[in-house]
């Protein structure tokens, strides 16, 4: 710390001594009143008196019990002097409300679906559903080939009819039509395929064959004298094949 701060804090602390020194000088009597009325509340407060001034007031007020009896009096006891006063109030003359009139006719909703109405003699609806089957029809088409054949529907029917219960009451009839069944038949003719003719070239090494064959044949039927029977026409037969296969 340099010397000039340390005469500036010096200098500072002399200025306030002086300012106390002239303010208690100044209000010196008041300062002094003010100590003593502190120290006066201070041994007040130290001795207890408020709470003993406050109890004495209490103890001395009078304790009055009020109370209230059947035929309206009212009692108040005890008074500081033992004391009993009765105050008596008129009774009252006034007219308690009529109920309300109970009302004698009174409109009754019976709803014959609620369970709250069914009674031990209550009498079901009964129900009876009758089966309507279903018709079947055939209708050509010209869009499949003969024997082909398709159909469409076919479920049965039903209706249900109800009696009423006992209250009178009837479920309403319901009727279910059958979905009748139509078979589809096909009428259009199937296309058909003319079948490929076979003429190869003439060959003539296999008509000699043939011719051989026959002739050979031939010379069988003599020798067994067999000319005129069927053997002959399946001779034949078998000559006239050879010869269109040979191209002939």
């Amino acid at each position: 710390m340099s010397k000039s701060t340390y005469q500036n804090m010096l200098a500072q602390q002399r200025r306030i001594t002086k300012r106390t020194n002239l303010f208690i000088s100044h209000y010196n009597k008041l300062v002094n009143i003010g100590m003593v009325v502190f120290f006066l509340l201070l041994l007040f407060v130290a001795t207890g008196l408020p709470s003993k001034i406050t109890r004495s007031i209490h103890g001395s007020k009078p304790t009055n019990t009020i109370s209230s009896s059947a035929d309206n009096s009212i009692t108040i006891s005890p008074n500081k002097d033992n004391s009993v006063i009765n105050i008596k109030t008129p009774a009252s003359t006034a007219t308690p409300a009529a109920a309300p009139p109970t009302p004698t006719n009174q409109p009754s909703y019976n709803n014959p679906n609620s369970s709250t109405n069914y009674k031990s003699d209550y009498i079901a609806p009964v129900c009876t559903r009758t089966v309507l089957p279903y018709s079947t029809s055939y209708q050509d088409v010209s869009y499949m080939d003969v024997g082909q054949t398709s159909s469409l529907g076919g479920t049965d029917g039903w209706t249900q009819t109800c009696t009423a219960d006992s209250t009178g009451w009837k479920p309403t009839d319901i009727t279910y039509s059958p979905y009748n069944k139509v078979v589809y038949v096909g009428t259009r003719q199937p296309a058909t395929v003319p079948t490929p003719t076979y003429s190869p070239s003439p060959n003539y090494a296999a008509k000699s064959y043939c011719d051989y064959q026959y002739q050979a044949f031939q010379n069988a039927l003599g020798n067994t004298g067999a000319g005129s029977s069927s053997a002959v026409q399946m001779g034949e037969y078998a000559y006239s094949q050879c010869l269109r296969n040979a191209g002939f």
